[in-house]
């Protein structure tokens, strides 16, 4: 019985603290300077001078991220902020300092984070860093100077390890082919959950004996719904191509 009423606690401490860690977050959120539409940011994200931060629209920043917007941070449209991620705009006076390891007074130095941005898990952002349109920062990157547009770098400090084809990424922007679009289409009514629900166990099966989907299997399909079930592939342990290939669709197991 004691058991039960210390766990019967306990759970109510936790739900209490939840609340509370929510409408700390919520608080933040609305001290924000700037920001668009289809924001998501967890809860338990860290934003210091939030009123010091400009996001754009169709941005997500996962979680245990940390933000320091004292010397202005702006994240534009489009942008994914994977988990335990940290931005720094400021920095301790260890240049022209009046104490010892470092003064009292700051550096600012602004970060910019462009449009269709993908920062992976454990990336450090330090003061002063412009990350190009485009670009992907790989997971545990610690990124000290600019990064061009298009660029894919990782490491500590980052480098460039390549660039993304740029006619792909054109036709993607052109189209408006953005993640949060998609993942959201069946809310616009442009993609049924229905649909999903009766093709997509077929389909997978078929995928998965590597077979490929002849055009009786997919003349449902609009290219929402390709682009959708796209996504969904994505997520799990193998990787696919979905197109039209010759006027037919084709979806292959990549290697």
């Amino acid at each position: 019985m004691i058991r039960k009423i210390i766990l019967s606690v306990d759970s109510l401490l936790n739900r209490l603290q939840k609340k509370a860690n929510r409408i700390k977050f919520e608080e933040v959120f609305r001290k924000i300077q700037k920001q668009g539409k289809n924001i998501y940011i967890s809860s338990d994200v860290d934003i210091v001078f939030p009123d010091r931060l400009i996001l754009g629209e169709n941005i997500s920043i996962l979680n245990n991220s940390k933000i320091n917007a004292m010397g202005g941070v702006r994240i534009d449209d489009n942008v994914i902020i994977s988990q335990n991620c940290t931005i720094l705009s400021s920095n301790h006076d260890f240049i022209n300092p009046n104490a010892l390891p470092f003064g009292t007074n700051y550096l600012l130095k602004p970060v910019m984070i462009k449009r269709n941005v993908w920062i992976g898990i454990n990336v450090s952002i330090i003061p002063g860093v412009t990350i190009g349109e485009g670009a992907i920062v790989g997971m545990g990157s610690v990124v000290t100077k600019d990064v061009p547009d298009l660029a894919i770098v990782g490491g500590n400090p980052a480098k460039i390890i390549k660039y993304r084809d740029r006619e792909s990424y054109e036709r993607l922007k052109k189209t408006g082919k953005y993640l949060g679009y998609i993942k959201k289409m069946h809310l616009y009514g442009k993609v049924k959950l229905s649909d999903i629900e009766k093709h997509f166990g077929y389909l997978t099966q078929k995928i998965q004996q590597n077979q490929i989907v002849n055009e009786s299997d997919v003349q449902f399909i609009s290219e929402d719904l390709r682009d959708f079930l796209l996504y969904y592939f994505s997520l799990t342990s193998q990787h696919y191509s979905f197109d039209i290939v010759n006027g037919k669709s084709e979806v292959k197991i990549l290697p």
